[in-house]
């Protein structure tokens, strides 16, 4: 009986450790879910900023062109439509665009700092 004993204690303190060992891993991964959650959400941003920068400085271009085009013909058709106010709506759209990938670079920047702390 003083045999059986300190086995099973033995085996209880192994299964106690196992389960402790979960809750501190439960506890990590929880945390580490968070941040790579919001990672990955803040690389999402910055490749669809940067998408969005891309086509509307070639949509620019073009309203550009078709500004140039509309001032040197005397086409109707081309002049109809308000080039300007369109390069300039795509400008801004730009704009905009841009400061939304340096944001989620610095947000992204500023968790890499955090994690490296600990």
């Amino acid at each position: 009986m003083n045999n059986r004993n300190p086995k099973l204690t033995q085996e209880y303190q192994a299964k106690y450790d196992e389960t402790r060992q979960i809750v501190i891993r439960y506890s990590c991964i929880k945390r580490s879910r968070t941040r790579e959650f919001m990672e990955n959400a803040l690389l999402s941003v910055g490749i669809v900023c940067l998408l969005s920068t891309a086509f509307l400085g070639i949509g620019a271009l073009g309203c550009w062109g078709f500004e140039i085009i509309g001032a040197n013909s005397s086409s109707s058709i081309i002049n109809h439509y308000n080039w300007q106010a369109r390069k300039n709506i795509c400008l801004g759209g730009m704009l905009v665009c841009i400061s939304g990938v340096l944001g989620s670079a610095l947000l992204n920047g500023c968790l890499e700092k955090e994690k490296s702390r600990g």
